[in-house]
């Protein structure tokens, strides 16, 4: 029995040009020195340079860099990380960019500057306008990799794929907003990184094409690790860490891409529990089915993880009532200077009077990351 089941999808037959791969790699070369193309600067198949995977591709403008560049030694910035190079990493908020000039300003030499617009797997968006001020300074290049956004939803560098590869990224983004919408919605998620809705939105909308999406690739942090992993288990999709598929591919990507490094990750937002979603261009109907199946999982985990944590809570303070300041209820509360009064963990759907007595927390006004303004939640545990 597999793993994960793939009833539901309606996707199109996917017809591999094996034997003629050759004359299918001109053609696709062929369309995106098309899609590059202007009317002052027209471009050949041979002018597109084709690479097996990203990684391949940047390994190839590193070398080429390295061949026309007459200093010695030369840093090159990124707002991400490349595997394998010396480089120094820079966040993309308006901060680093400003520690970025600092430090060309102080005698930084670059060869060049990758960012991804926007970025993976936090849909955050660079000031592209401002690093091109910077460049033209400092003179160095400036390499933007638009997988995630795509050409046909934002205008940066065009590329293109087959045919009907516009009318399949424009269905996998509307697929996404609406994932996301759903998602941002749940009382279980604490936020979705998705161009639409994210604190960069206005410097995305400047590149965005009109009337176009806002690509296929949404993630989720959840308010709790149990209903993260409950959510992920429970996506009824295929699991892998690649994204851009015609079908949707789930994945715990912090743990695939950052294992070893998982508090360095956490520092730039990318925490353990992160969900990332490649959404696909299967039926509304069936992603809805899927996205409900899984936030429903997760609601579950909330309600026994937070169970689980009271009766822990109320065992630490009778086995230790002398250590009471260690455990508190709530983030800013006067503690009760009777004991047994002062913790109160209420798993959502219990009953407002239940808890530890039947005293009634209303009256403090005490608030829950769980939602509901009768609820606390541990500082300490």
């Amino acid at each position: 029995m597999p793993l994960f089941s793939n009833r539901g999808r309606e996707l199109p037959e996917a017809i591999l040009p094996i034997q003629e791969a050759r004359e299918a790699k001109i053609a696709m070369k062929q369309r995106i020195a098309d899609s590059l193309s202007t009317k002052d600067n027209k471009l050949k198949n041979s002018d597109v340079l084709l690479y097996p995977t990203g990684m391949s591709d940047i390994s190839h403008i590193h070398d080429i860099i390295s061949l026309y560049t007459t200093a010695r030694k030369r840093t090159v910035a990124i707002f991400g990380k490349i595997h394998g190079y010396e480089c120094k990493l820079y966040d993309a908020t308006q901060s680093d960019l400003e520690t970025l000039e600092e430090d060309l300003a102080s005698g930084l030499q670059l060869w060049a500057l990758f960012t991804e617009f926007p970025g993976n797997p936090l849909l955050g968006s660079v000031d592209l306008e401002r690093i091109e001020r910077i460049y033209d300074e400092y003179d160095f290049l400036f390499v933007v990799d638009d997988t995630v956004g795509t050409s046909v939803n934002v205008d940066v560098i065009s590329h293109c794929d087959i045919t009907d590869f516009e009318e399949r990224v424009i269905k996998a983004s509307q697929n996404a907003q609406h994932i996301a919408d759903i998602l941002r919605k749940h009382s279980s998620v604490g936020q979705v990184y998705y161009p639409k809705g994210s604190p960069t939105q206005q410097l995305h909308e400047k590149y965005k094409r009109p009337g176009k999406g806002y690509g296929y690739l949404l993630s989720i942090r959840f308010k709790t690790p149990a209903a993260a992993i409950a959510f992920h288990d429970a996506l009824d999709v295929a699991k892998g860490p690649s994204l851009g598929t015609n079908f949707t591919l789930g994945c715990a990507y912090t743990l695939f891409a950052h294992y070893d490094e998982l508090e360095w990750a956490e520092e730039y937002g990318v925490v353990k529990h992160l969900v990332r979603i490649s959404v696909g261009i299967e039926n509304e109907r069936f992603l809805d089915e899927v996205i409900k199946t899984a936030l429903d999982a997760a609601e579950r985990a909330n309600v026994s993880s937070c169970v689980t944590l009271s009766l822990a809570y109320v065992r630490l303070i009778r086995d230790d009532p002398n250590d009471k300041h260690k455990f508190l209820a709530g983030s800013s509360l006067d503690i009760s200077t009777r004991l047994e009064l002062s913790i109160y963990v209420f798993p959502r759907g219990l009953n407002r009077s239940g808890g530890v007595t039947g005293y009634n927390p209303v009256a403090h006004n005490w608030k829950s990351i769980f939602g509901s303004t009768t609820t606390s939640y541990l500082t300490e545990y």
